[in-house]
């Protein structure tokens, strides 16, 4: 049997397991948020450092499977940072987006209420194409159609064609358009639409990312395939992975994790908590199995289909405080691996929790790196 890489990156650090069967090796390095590949090679190399290979090339060589877990999606979301969106839906549906509530909670926050549009039938080509230009001048960046019973009709198609046709591929006013069918064959309307704004959200720098790392490893000689961690908790090729399938990865293979060291101390109720630099999450073990949600949501965004019973929030050891007279509010902002908290000494300025944890005696400030060193970046 070969090596076995397995690699996940935060948004602070990025950490890696690699066993040959017999061992195993523990790495973790800072993430380097310019480049997250630059974290990704520099964690492979110290794992094959680990088990005495002079390159990453000849440990690549006796590699087997390399899998990728992140939760670079996670973070995106949760600190606010995609690009502005705009969206397509039914006549009537622009605040709730199909949901039982009267605001849709992705409606402010994924995407703006003055970038939704209503769709009226029968289709106006002139009136659509006024509406698409609107949403290009106000900066919109990516759109996503959604509309109800988008299943079963092809009025979602049309618009398509109709966007493409006037902005083909090679135009540099062309913007990336997806129908919410494409990305989830599910027939809540709800549920369909609030995964395609996610999927939309994140996609640019989970493309970057993953492709970059793919062609790093090719570079380096590993042809076998890099498989990325699903918040389904499988894995899959990056050409087959949607971006919204990389949601929460890392941590949910946390869970199952969690449900294996349950089952072997005989603990039948684990509650599993990750705290990183930007989120903190908690999964549920119920009856030595991971507990699986029929009404999930991802950061206040609900969802109608199961999945494992997850609770994130935006808050982690790099969450930027802000305050006034009376209270005091940390995240969504986090100052991540670089240049991190100010107590790093490496540049960052503002107040985190982390911060916090030195100021009142929880952390020891002499664990972190002294003023002369730097991150390794290369």
């Amino acid at each position: 049997m070969g090596f076995t890489a397995d690699i996940d990156t935060g948004g602070t650090f990025t950490d890696g397991l690699f066993t040959n069967g017999h061992e195993i090796k523990r790495v973790k390095v800072d993430t380097t948020p310019h480049d997250l590949t630059v974290a990704w090679i520099n964690c492979l190399r110290q794992g094959a450092a680990q088990f005495g290979f002079s390159t990453i090339r000849e440990f690549l060589e006796k590699v087997d499977i390399m899998r990728w877990s992140s939760t670079v999606a996670t973070n995106v979301i949760a600190e606010r940072k995609g690009p502005k969106l705009g969206l397509f839906v039914s006549e009537g549906k622009q605040k709730s987006l199909y949901s039982a509530l009267q605001k849709s909670p992705a409606v402010g926050f994924l995407v703006e209420e003055s970038n939704i549009e209503a769709v009226r039938l029968p289709l106006n080509t002139e009136e659509l194409l006024l509406r698409i230009r609107h949403l290009l001048e106000r900066g919109v960046r990516r759109i996503c159609i959604s509309l109800g019973n988008g299943l079963r009709h092809d009025e979602e198609a049309t618009i398509k064609k109709v966007f493409e046709e006037q902005y083909p591929d090679h135009y540099l006013g062309n913007v990336p358009l997806l129908l919410g069918r494409d990305v989830l064959k599910h027939q809540d309307d709800m549920t369909r639409t609030h995964m395609a704004l996610m999927n939309s959200y994140v996609h640019g720098p989970m493309a970057v990312t993953m492709f970059k790392a793919e062609d790093e490893l090719r570079q380096r000689g590993f042809l076998k395939p890099l498989l990325v961690g699903h918040i389904d908790g499988g894995v899959a090729r990056v050409s087959k992975t949607k971006p919204v399938d990389t949601i929460e990865s890392g941590p949910i293979f946390g869970i199952h994790a969690g449900a294996y060291w349950a089952r072997l101390y005989e603990l039948p109720h684990v509650l599993t908590l990750d705290v990183g630099g930007t989120t903190t999450k908690v999964g549920l073990v119920e009856n030595f199995r991971p507990a699986v949600s029929r009404d999930p949501d991802i950061f206040g965004i609900p969802l109608k289909q199961p999945m494992l019973d997850l609770r994130s929030i935006p808050l982690g050891g790099g969450s930027v405080a802000r305050g006034n007279a009376k209270e005091v509010h940390l995240g969504p902002k986090s100052m991540g691996a670089y240049p991190g908290p100010a107590c790093y000494d490496l540049g960052g300025s503002e107040a985190t929790l982390t911060d916090a944890y030195v100021a009142n005696g929880f952390l020891d400030p002499g664990s972190r790196v002294k003023k002369s060193e730097k991150p390794r970046c290369s």
